[in-house]
């Protein structure tokens, strides 16, 4: 006798294209859908990137009240939704510390697995007193509420839950896991002959970035570092992929730099493995990052990267094209860094396959590890053949 799908509700701020929303769409494809749908809860209205795909891939979307608006009122309608739009076998948050928040109203909800997710580090010592006590007030309504809690990485498991937590071994480490197969159907390809597809003008250096305009992500060191390569003759190029609140200020720069005809803004993108492929170094300067998750998918198409020494060191997948450049390191040292670089021997795909192996980074280990969390069998997971990927 067949039963219905399990349902599990995810808790997003936006379904757009950040990593954490994309690994999850990635993990979707991937399951039996006729044993496991997900639905997605946001704090936000509009039009989503994933909405079209979600229902498409028998999901729904539901928006509640924001914190911010109303808490009390955004309690209410968590608990009441929980309540009315189940049966609901788990739900999993990715929301920082409002994680707690999400835990409780599942609890009061008499939802039995509730699973929250930390996927990101912070500043939690410079932040504002409101955001630290309400780190605090959320670890500990997740420390009484969740069932189960997971992190992409030490340091995310450590800014979320505390130091504390992750010594008694109660955080399970899930990387931020792909799929594999979209990048080893391109890895074959000449970069060079990806770059005429893009449209990208012939360089020495074809400099690399993925990530929404945010000030985390630095894309002004980016600016800054083109620039300083360009004044000593270097011809090289920086392509970024991506949107956000501070695109506009970056092109702002790029103009005022006199580096228009040089920085390649390619916008949201759904041909990520094609483009990453095309580097000759991805770079990622970001103030701080959980994982890293566009680093991991560069590796994935064997390019090699310099990346901010504020990425956890999980982030390197051990194929030997990874370099670690601390931000308060001089120009000329970063610069150094992508002239070794973009040297690197590309890995094959046989090598980049054994390393993400490894390391736990395919797809089928998160899949297991997070059907376990909401306490089904991995024996539910069947691969989609789509392998699409995207922005992280």
């Amino acid at each position: 006798m067949t039963h219905a799908p399990y349902r599990v509700l995810h808790v997003f701020a936006r379904m757009d294209k950040g990593g954490a929303e994309s690994r999850i769409m990635d993990l979707y494809r991937y399951m039996d859908r006729s044993h496991i749908q997900f639905d997605f809860l946001s704090l936000e209205g509009g039009k989503h990137y994933f909405d079209e795909e979600i229902a498409q891939l028998g999901g729904r979307r539901f928006v509640v009240r924001h914190p911010r608006e109303s808490l009390v009122g955004h309690m209410q309608d968590l608990y009441h939704l929980m309540k009315t739009k189940g049966p609901f076998q788990a739900v999993h948050a990715h929301t920082a510390h409002h994680e707690g928040a999400v835990a409780l109203a599942a609890r009061m909800a008499g939802i039995p697995h509730r699973v929250c997710h930390a996927r990101t580090t912070g500043t939690a010592r410079s932040a504002s007193l409101h955001k630290r006590v309400g780190l605090l007030f959320g670890r500990l309504l997740i420390a009484s509420c969740a069932t189960r809690l997971l992190a992409i990485s030490q340091a995310a498991g450590k800014y979320l839950y505390g130091e504390h937590v992750m010594k008694q071994g109660k955080v399970e480490i899930v990387p931020d896991a792909i799929d594999l197969s979209a990048y080893e159907q391109v890895n074959q390809i000449d970069p060079f002959v990806l770059r005429q597809q893009a449209g990208i003008p012939p360089c020495g250096i074809l400099l690399g970035h993925i990530g929404s305009f945010r000030t985390v992500k630095n894309q002004t060191f980016l600016v800054r570092l083109l620039g300083n390569l360009r004044k000593t003759g270097i011809d090289a190029r920086l392509v970024l992929i991506g949107s956000g609140d501070q695109r506009l200020e970056i092109e702002r720069q790029v103009i005022e730099a006199g580096l228009a005809a040089y920085v390649h803004f390619l916008g949201v993108r759904d041909d990520i493995p094609r483009l990453v492929r095309m580097f000759d170094v991805f770079v990622m300067p970001s103030l701080y990052e959980g994982l890293g998750g566009a680093a991991i998918e560069a590796q994935a198409a064997g390019t090699a990267c310099v990346l901010s020494s504020a990425l956890p060191k999980e982030a390197d997948m051990g194929l030997g094209t990874v370099r670690f450049v601390d931000l308060s390191e001089p120009m000329p040292f970063w610069m150094q860094a992508i002239f070794k670089q973009a040297n690197a021997v590309r890995p094959s795909p046989d090598a980049i396959r054994a390393a993400f192996l490894e390391r736990g980074f395919m797809l089928e280990h998160a899949a297991d590890s997070i059907q376990r969390a909401y306490g089904l069998s991995g024996s539910s997971c069947a691969i989609n053949d789509s392998g699409r990927m995207y922005e992280g």
